[in-house]
């Protein structure tokens, strides 16, 4: 019996979108509040821009397109939704994250349908996402390590995170801290702000 709970990230892949079809919880209340909240958030938005409407244009450069807002699942609801499913099927979120999936967002049924899943591009080169969830099924000892002998990583993303770790070791040296220190400190700067 091998050491490993899974022969490949496909063969992983495959059993847990079997479990999710069997087995696919309603959201949290934590990922139900926030989608809620916001979607009131922008209907009140919308309806204080159409009052105001002629009058003044103060709300104006809050709005995108409030009706793509209201109804949007966004990347912060679905980094809810990955921790809630890595958490009910002890995953990593990385796994979740190369599924396809649809969020059902239906006040009384609240939950999501998996599609299907893609690993490879049309080169044959694993897709970044899948190349996440080989890396975190590796690191929590779901799969061989060996599989990355069989499927490449895509060439660009292999320059990139050259290019990257390059920038980090710089950034080190020039302020006299680890590599590590490094991308803790850069990882932090960035702005996240969604308005």
């Amino acid at each position: 019996m091998s050491e490993y709970k899974y022969g490949s990230l496909k063969e992983g892949l495959d059993e847990l979108v079997k479990r999710m079809k069997k087995d696919m919880p309603k959201w949290n209340a934590e990922l139900s509040q926030a989608y809620y909240t916001m979607r009131e958030a922008a209907a009140f938005l919308k309806e204080t821009i159409r009052t105001s409407g002629p009058k003044h244009f103060a709300w104006h450069n809050y709005m995108i397109n409030p009706n793509n807002i209201q109804h949007n699942f966004n990347a912060l609801h679905w980094m809810l939704s990955y921790k809630q499913l890595s958490e009910h099927f002890d995953v990593p979120m990385t796994w979740l994250h190369t599924l396809k999936m649809k969020a059902v967002i239906d006040p009384i049924r609240q939950t999501w349908i998996v599609k299907a899943y893609k690993i490879l591009d049309g080169d044959g080169y694993l897709l970044e996402t899948a190349y996440g969830a080989y890396c975190d099924g590796v690191d929590l000892g779901l799969i061989p390590e060996d599989e990355m002998s069989i499927i490449q990583r895509q060439p660009d993303m292999i320059e990139m995170a050259e290019d990257i770790d390059k920038q980090f070791k710089k950034y080190a040296k020039d302020h006299d801290m680890t590599v590590e220190e490094a991308t803790f400190s850069l990882t932090l700067e960035h702005d996240m702000t969604v308005a």
